[in-house]
């Protein structure tokens, strides 16, 4: 009887290990999916389609946008770094920063100094829209972009997106005028980003997001 009762925890002891094992590899599944894209499309423009842009968007890739942070200089917005972040379902690890700028005498960046903000998506979540916020001049070559909200989504195991209604936002004293929301098309994060501008002495007026579908990556 002593020898029955060992053996049937023995092998209680060894289900439990098995079936732990399982879970855990079942995790590390999960918590290993990435995905790439392919060819994106472009959003209309928040703010103003001035003739002149600055942008950075992948052929493909492995990465998508978690926010922005934008550089001023004399109260101009001159440069926008994307923040970007692996394509994955959960644990997405950070990326090197892209960034887009202009220069001229006056403003350029770097090497002169600048003052900064920043607005981003929760973790493990990309943006699918923005909305920029003009600093209400009535001259549109004066207008530029003082705010920004993001919407964003996160990316299950398949490559579904679930979207999220709250926007996260960051806007400066002079932010005073929301102009239109754009945003991916079902499916899509943005993977890229086009800045408009007027002149290189206001700085950039209007922002469209490149947005490609998630697909998963084999191994």
């Amino acid at each position: 009887m002593k020898h029955l009762v060992d053996l049937k925890r023995r092998g209680l002891v060894v289900l439990v290990s098995v079936t732990s094992l399982l879970a855990f590899a079942g995790l590390a599944w999960a918590a290993s999916v990435t995905f790439m894209t392919g060819g994106g499309v472009w959003t209309k423009v928040s703010g103003l389609e001035h003739a002149f842009t600055r942008e950075w968007s992948p052929n493909s890739g492995r990465e998508g946008i978690r926010g922005f942070t934008f550089y001023e200089k004399s109260d101009d917005p001159c440069a926008i770094d994307l923040l970007m972040r692996k394509l994955c379902s959960r644990n997405c690890e950070q990326k090197e920063t892209q960034r887009i700028e202009f220069e001229h005498e006056g403003v350029g960046f770097p090497p002169f100094k600048v003052d900064m903000w920043t607005v981003k998506a929760s973790e493990d979540r990309f943006v699918t829209s923005v909305q920029v916020c003009f600093n209400g001049k009535d001259d549109a070559t004066k207008m530029k972009i003082k705010g920004l909200r993001v919407w964003e989504a996160s990316i299950d195991e398949t490559g579904k997106l679930t979207y999220y209604e709250k926007e996260r936002e960051e806007q400066l004293n002079n932010c005073t005028d929301w102009k239109n929301k754009v945003s991916c098309p079902d499916g899509k994060v943005a993977v890229g980003a086009r800045a408009y501008y007027a002149t290189a002495k206001t700085g950039f007026a209007g922002l469209a997001l490149y947005c490609a579908a998630p697909k998963i990556v084999v191994p």
